[in-house]
């Protein structure tokens, strides 16, 4: 048989639990974010609001999955970004983050975000290298795929490059100075 004690304490703890359940919670990170080039990364600190919403579900440790929930929306936005125009990447994850995300198999929701992004000098350099090395991989394709493609532009192509090669070629084939062009009169017979 339970006393009125313990039945109130019981209560208590419950009552405790959704109301810390119920709680918003504080929660800021630091987080490396992908961008578009492989290997080249956004430094985040992420700053959201979550509530642990009660449901039947319950989770362990729903504040690591709020992170990771937040690292996995912020992950798929910036991996299409350059880490050229980092203020874009801040405003698009603002923008997505800043309204209510349930987290996937938690009774935890992020209420919002907000994402402050910065990039080092090295990063910039690196994507700036990147961005030029791809624009000539790019002129590569073009002159592959349609000039060298076809023999007469190819060849046009090659003497636009090579002028000078174009006047030595012509003065090779020239007929010798001495000898006179045939006269239109003169038929050679054989």
């Amino acid at each position: 048989m339970t006393t009125s004690y313990d039945t109130g304490s019981s209560f208590r703890q419950f009552f405790r639990g959704l109301l810390e359940r119920a709680a918003k919670h504080q929660t800021q990170f630091a987080a490396r974010l992908p961008s578009d080039i492989d290997g080249l990364t956004f430094s985040a600190v992420i700053d959201m609001t979550w509530e642990n919403r009660v449901t039947g579900a319950h989770h362990r440790n729903p504040e690591d999955a709020a992170r990771d929930h937040a690292r996995t929306l912020a992950s798929t936005i910036t991996a299409q970004m350059s880490v050229l125009d980092p203020l874009a990447a801040e405003h698009r994850l603002n923008a997505r983050l800043g309204y209510p995300h349930q987290v996937p198999h938690s009774p935890a929701v992020i209420t919002h975000a907000t994402v402050r992004i910065a990039v080092d000098e090295d990063t910039m350099r690196t994507a700036r290298e990147s961005e030029q090395n791809r624009a000539k991989l790019d002129d590569m394709r073009l002159l592959k795929d349609h000039v060298l493609a076809d023999p007469v532009m190819a060849c046009a192509w090659w003497l636009a490059d090579h002028p000078e090669r174009l006047l030595r070629s012509s003065r090779t084939w020239a007929l010798p100075s001495t000898a006179s062009p045939p006269s239109p009169r003169q038929t050679t017979v054989a």
